[in-house]
């Protein structure tokens, strides 16, 4: 009989354990996104066919245009909702790994900068500024409050599929 205890104490034991790992599982965020190391990417094409794509995308990809200067090759959208995602910092813990952590509110502008390069072709630049909700535990309304947007870098994949989507118009 005291072995029969035993036995469904372990089996106890082993499904509660089996439990909270799934459970807890569950709560934590999707894993990581590495982060893509882009830079500017340069194109054949002349200065008005890379700057049209560039609009194109743009618009394809609904980014509203905050302003648009073709004199010197620069275009700003407006802000972004971009939803959850993982957030850097730019720093580094001791072991040298880049920081990194979940944010529930993320939002971006970008900054596209059209270049004509000596010898001809185009050389395009997308500089995204990401921004996370920072959010601060409020003891009287017990409970976590939005504190304000903060800046942080971009992973590279919002960079990434512009410059995919430029590559696509241009190299047709």
């Amino acid at each position: 009989m005291t072995y029969n205890v035993i036995r469904s104490a372990a089996r106890l034991a082993a499904l509660l354990t089996l439990s909270l790992s799934v459970f807890s599982g569950c709560a934590s965020g999707p894993a990581p996104i590495p982060r893509l190391q882009t830079s500017a990417q340069g194109y054949s094409a002349d200065f008005d066919p890379a700057w049209n794509a560039v609009n194109d995308v743009l618009t394809e990809k609904r980014l509203p245009i905050k302003a648009i200067e073709k004199e010197s090759g620069l275009v700003t959208t407006e802000f972004v909702n971009s939803g959850a995602r993982y957030i850097y910092w730019g720093k580094t813990n001791e072991a040298g790994q880049e920081m990194s952590t979940w944010a529930e509110k993320t939002r971006y502008f970008l900054n596209i900068r059209v270049r004509e390069r000596d010898g001809g072709g185009t050389t395009v630049d997308v500089l995204p500024h990401f921004e996370y909700m920072r959010y601060e535990y409020n003891s009287v309304l017990k409970r976590s409050v939005e504190a304000g947007w903060e800046a942080c870098e971009s992973h590279g994949d919002v960079e990434r599929e512009v410059y995919d989507a430029l590559t696509a118009k241009l190299n047709r």
